[in-house]
């Protein structure tokens, strides 16, 4: 994810978008859920974790279980990063940013059309 700063305020390449439903994020290769998604955009998201904090660099194949508003399903699978993660409020739980690194055109897509039906959040 691009963040550059002009006159004093940070930009970020892609707007983040707040899930109004729970988004849990699962390894599609072990199919066992390793989050939630806080925070999503088109380039990256911001995933709460339970378990180990998830070390930098390290890539995983994901599918995000993602609920619009008629409660309805999509998955949308893709390849991402983890950029860096820190320590929650509480022991058991860690914050992770994943930047999104390999996704096909239909898969983004579905990204996008779930994406359009949330709110932004401020920068």
């Amino acid at each position: 994810m691009e963040i550059w700063e002009q006159n004093g305020v940070k930009n970020r390449k892609f707007e983040r978008y707040v899930p109004d439903n729970n988004v849990r994020v699962f390894n599609s290769i072990t199919d066992k859920p390793i989050g939630s998604v806080v925070n999503i955009s088109m380039g990256g998201f911001l995933l709460i974790t339970e378990s180990p904090s998830i070390p930098e660099g390290a890539v995983f194949q994901l599918t995000l279980r993602c609920r619009n508003d008629e409660k309805s399903i999509s998955d949308v699978s893709l390849g991402a990063t983890c950029l860096w993660h820190a320590r929650g409020n509480s022991r058991d739980n860690n914050w992770n940013g994943f930047q999104i690194i390999d996704i096909s055109e239909d898969q983004e897509a579905a990204l996008k059309n779930y994406i359009n039906t949330l709110e932004t959040i401020s920068p």
